[in-house]
């Protein structure tokens, strides 16, 4: 294996195929050629090698052909200048952390990729548009981490999983979740303030710990039916969370899990049961606050610190309060929209 530097960019060349080394003080606008000729022979390119542009800060757009099939961790970390990218069908690997800290602001994922991987848009924070398509299966651990222009994104029913961290300190405001997912990793949205709503689709079965951690404009949550598991401090510092209602396999609610949810009211139970609460679940909530409960003989005598059981006859009791919350997050995102229209 050879390493030649052809029209600005570093190769090597084996076998007629050559890897993109890069060469980080390359400026503006860069297009990857899909052959390169050294000494008479010629070479197919394939691949952008780890670090490849690696802190070129003054690389502003590239355009990559469709003989690459694979990008390497961190190939653009750092581009911080980086605004655009064009990436081709054929690539079915990008390495981890690939566009992270770079200036990227809107992207198409090419739908012969399976997964996102481990911090690929970390610290992207001009990225506000990205579009995951259907072939994607996974997204990595803190993948989005710190995107705080992405304000909403739609994940595809082809994922099944998504990795601890994933949007943690984000800038969303809506997601919609894929109906396939299982669990709701950890700290997956810990400090994404501008969330104020969201819906769990009924393939969740689990909720990770700090998974909403301080996600203090999240006013609506609408549970998994089939959620069997919250996590530690799962929901804490929630502040403008007023009610919420808990499915009825709900089996064990972490420690912490709602504490400092200072506005939380009401909590109802719909589980036959008394789950399993941890220490502190309900702490520094609104003084008072009502724990509304089936009649069964479970919940004869059962106390829940925090809160004030109290037997509920009627579904309607409940069904008003999450009509009122509706109607509420209606009007908010009526506001919302307007603010971005203006």
């Amino acid at each position: 294996m050879s390493r030649q530097i052809i029209d600005g960019i570093y190769y090597a060349l084996n076998n007629n195929t050559a890897i993109v080394i890069g060469n980080n003080t390359l400026t503006g606008k860069v297009v990857i050629p899909s052959q390169v000729s050294y000494e008479g022979t010629t070479y197919n390119v394939i691949s952008i090698d780890d670090f490849a542009f690696n802190d070129a800060t003054d690389l502003t757009s590239i355009i990559i052909p469709n003989t690459v099939t694979s990008i390497g961790d961190n190939a653009f970390n750092r581009a911080t200048g980086l605004t655009n990218i064009t990436l081709s069908n054929t690539i079915t690997k990008i390495g981890t952390s690939a566009f992270s800290n770079t200036g990227l602001t809107s992207i198409i994922i090419p739908n012969s990729l399976t997964s996102i991987s481990e911090g690929l848009f970390n610290n992207a924070t001009s990225l506000t548009s990205i579009k995951i398509p259907d072939s994607v299966t996974s997204i990595g651990d803190n993948a989005f981490y710190n995107t705080k222009s992405l304000t909403s994104i739609i994940i595809p029913d082809s994922v099944t999983s998504i990795g601890d961290g994933a949007f943690e300190n984000s800038g969303l405001v809506t997601i919609t979740l894929s109906k396939n997912l299982t669990r709701i990793s950890n700290r997956s949205f810990y400090n994404v303030t501008s969330l104020f709503s969201i819906i769990i689709p009924d393939s969740v079965i689990s909720i990770g710990d700090v998974a909403f951690g301080n996600a203090t404009s999240l006013f609506s949550i609408t549970l998994s039916k089939n959620l069997n598991n919250i996590g530690n401090h799962a929901f804490s510092g929630t502040t403008s969370l007023i009610s919420i209602t808990l499915p009825p396999n709900l089996t064990t609610i972490g420690y912490h899990a709602f504490s400092n949810a200072t506005n939380l009211k009401e909590v109802f139970f719909n589980s036959e049961n008394v789950p399993t609460i941890g220490n502190e679940a309900f702490s520094n909530i609104t003084e008072g606050a009502i724990g509304y409960h089936k009649k069964t003989s479970s919940w004869d005598n059962a106390t829940i610190p925090g809160l004030i059981l109290k037997e509920y006859k009627e579904q309607k009791e409940q069904t008003d309060i999450l009509l009122w919350s509706m109607i509420t997050v209606s009007i908010l995102l009526s506001i919302l929209i307007l603010y971005m229209l203006l």
